[in-house]
């Protein structure tokens, strides 16, 4: 995962997004990041960060923020960075410190929730790795199999800038906006064509 900081010219709130993989910022990420800060919106792009500051700083950026968005894909869970900052924004959700927004770029939620294929073969490799730190990998797990379940916003926080991304390419999308769900087999999980509705919210 990396982290491209940016200018905070915006005067709107701050918006944490982590993803991983080239896939992902050349496509859904490149669409998203310039459209929210047309929104006035502050973009902080968690992918870049990490090639030259310390996980530490990285997390503060995470407290600093009002939102923050994941971008789940194939390759999020082979990075124990992106897994420490999941771990994180479930931490301060509980809290009541942060609303996250989970995103599903290719990816079925349940292959996140229910750690499948080969989404869950990659974390179960990364768990194995770091055999040692227990604490650590039970946090990941926690918030791999919660944050799926978040979907929708409280109508008192509709007022947040969020609005469509344009322009986007036609890429399969399941995106959530800040309430829990229940989760049903039975009930498949809404699909977006193109990143633009997965991130719309209604000022």
């Amino acid at each position: 995962m990396a982290a491209s900081t940016s200018v905070a010219t915006q005067i709107g709130p701050q918006v944490f997004i982590s993803f991983r993989g080239e896939d992902v910022r050349n496509h859904f990420v490149s669409f998203l990041d310039p459209a929210l800060r047309r929104a006035n919106i502050n973009v902080f792009l968690d992918e870049n960060e990490l090639l030259n500051t310390d996980l530490a700083r990285l997390l503060t950026r995470i407290e600093e923020s009002e939102i923050a968005m994941v971008i789940f894909s194939k390759n999020y869970p082979d990075s124990d960075r992106s897994l420490d900052v999941l771990a994180k924004m479930k931490e301060l959700r509980d809290q009541g410190r942060l609303i996250v927004i989970p995103i599903f770029y290719n990816l079925d939620p349940l292959v996140v929730k229910e750690l499948r294929g080969d989404f869950g073969d990659k974390f179960r490799d990364l768990q194995r790795i770091h055999l040692h730190q227990l604490e650590r990998t039970q946090k990941w797990e926690e918030a791999l199999v919660t944050i799926p379940d978040i979907r929708g916003m409280p109508r008192a926080e509709q007022r947040l800038p969020f609005h469509r991304v344009n322009g986007c390419p036609d890429t399969k999308i399941s995106g959530s906006c800040g309430r829990e769900r229940k989760p049903k087999r039975s009930d498949p999980t809404m699909r977006f064509h193109g990143p633009c509705n997965a991130t719309r919210k209604r000022i």
